[in-house]
């Protein structure tokens, strides 16, 4: 009877490994697939007020990443990468943080990406803007997520296990910088 549990034990772990390897092998398949990597674990901003109004900026005011291709295609792609407030509260949960999204209106993306016919990465990056001035303390995710592809191909697709990238960004907010502490 135990070595039923054993072999049954080893059955299971080996199932187990084939399903988590099938998807981290995804990117090494045959298929056409649009991916995105994360650059950066996590972003520090400041944001302090002067004496006189103004805003002052330390850290991270524009996030820039390329895309890639799991192959070279023989026509363009074109990607699409918005913003996806939805996969906050998913991310929080898998990973036991407490996350704000990152309010839509503070950010502007450049997410109409080329790939060329014989490339396998972007030559433009895409690009996400931050604007401080509407947010306030806290730490916020940027989650940006492959919305479509299109091309000539028709097979070619979004990876779905790399295609949505996570920014956390810890901000933290000094009411008034005068002169004397400078």
């Amino acid at each position: 009877m135990n070595k039923i549990k054993v072999i049954r034990f080893f059955l299971l772990a080996a199932v187990s490994l084939i399903g988590l390897s099938c998807n981290d092998d995804e990117l090494n398949s045959s298929e056409l697939l649009v991916y995105m990597r994360n650059w950066s674990s996590d972003f520090a901003v400041e944001k302090t007020y002067a004496d006189d109004g103004s805003m002052i900026i330390k850290g991270v005011d524009e996030i820039k990443f390329p895309l890639y291709l799991t192959r070279e295609a023989t026509v363009d792609v074109y990607a699409t990468i918005v913003y996806d407030e939805r996969q906050v509260g998913a991310y929080n949960q898998l990973h036991g943080t407490s996350f704000k999204a990152f309010p839509v209106d503070a950010l502007s993306i450049s997410g109409n990406i080329q790939i060329q016919a014989g490339g396998l990465q972007s030559a433009d990056s895409v690009s996400v803007k931050l604007d401080y001035s509407k947010i306030g303390n806290g730490n916020y995710l940027i989650p940006l997520s492959i919305q479509g592809v299109t091309s000539d191909d028709t097979g070619i697709r979004a990876s779905s296990t790399a295609g949505t990238v996570f920014y956390p960004l810890s901000v933290t907010v000094n009411n008034i910088k005068t002169k004397d502490t400078e």
